[in-house]
């Protein structure tokens, strides 16, 4: 008897989807190179494989949040933004904070990816990732940019390039 070949069954193999992030300033690279201490809050670009941009972010560390809130703390006009830290503090993952134009700004914009509205219906301008890490590595940056993915493009499992990397030379300089 002859064995039939099972045309249905092949194996499918699904590209990775890739998220490049492009960190901003040199502190970071002198923190992770022991140069300084690591830096608390980094801002980010990100892209898809292709280059399309998606937007920025800041990451933040809990030493940086943390190390802000005495000053916080007395101006009622920030309690929104207090207790909202104070709830990322007891915790171990990540929070956001999301950044919202009027729609009569003169520069309004929105992000193109999935966001919270506020009550007036806009999504935010911009946002930061708070992490539970105390201070930014780049394991920090692959598994916030990885759980932002999830949450706000809908990416179950993406791969993260970090370019521009400043090198050691460069730093030592």
């Amino acid at each position: 008897m002859k064995k039939r070949k099972n045309k249905c069954y092949q194996s499918i193999v699904m590209k990775k989807n890739k998220i490049i992030v492009r960190p901003t300033s040199s502190n970071l690279w002198w923190g992770i190179y022991g140069f300084c201490e690591k830096t608390g809050w980094e801002d980010l670009n990100l892209f898809y494989e292709n280059h399309e941009r998606i937007g920025s972010l800041c990451l933040n560390s809990k030493s940086y949040l943390r190390a802000g809130l005495d000053d916080l703390k007395n101006d009622s006009e920030e309690k929104e933004f207090v207790d909202a830290i104070a709830a990322y503090l007891a915790d171990n993952k990540c929070h956001y904070w999301y950044y919202y134009d009027d729609k009569d700004d003169e520069d309004f914009y929105e992000v193109n990816y999935i966001a919270p509205k506020n009550a007036k219906g806009v999504k935010p301008r911009t946002m930061d990732i708070w992490h539970p890490d105390e201070v930014i590595g780049i394991s920090t940056i692959e598994s916030a940019i990885k759980t932002w993915a999830k949450e706000h493009l809908k990416i179950d499992d993406c791969e993260i390039k970090i370019e521009n990397e400043e090198s050691f030379e460069e730093s030592l300089k």
